[in-house]
């Protein structure tokens, strides 16, 4: 049996990234992906934060470390509102 690559998705914050994140789950179903549980290791793990509020925005980081531990090996994606703060600032 061939094994299809995995990937998993945290969500933080409003409904705007639960649409997001729903929408590139079903675009990686599409090709072949296998939705694991977030912390499981995956091929792919995506991390899609919220910087509405400080406690918001250290969760996304939480989140980011813990996407790390879980799979040394997969590919990282840090996306949403935390993602773009950062890279606004260098």
């Amino acid at each position: 049996m061939e094994r299809r690559p995995t990937f998993s998705i945290v969500t933080l914050g409003c409904k705007v990234n639960q649409y997001d994140s729903w929408q590139l789950a079903r675009q990686l179903k599409e090709i072949g992906f296998r939705q694991v549980p977030f912390g499981a290791p995956a091929d792919v793990v995506i991390v899609n934060s919220c910087t509405v509020t400080h406690v918001a925005e250290a969760k996304s980081r939480k989140m980011l470390s813990r996407a790390r531990r879980a799979s040394p090996k997969g590919i990282v994606v840090f996306t949403g509102c935390t993602a773009e703060l950062l890279l606004q600032r260098g």
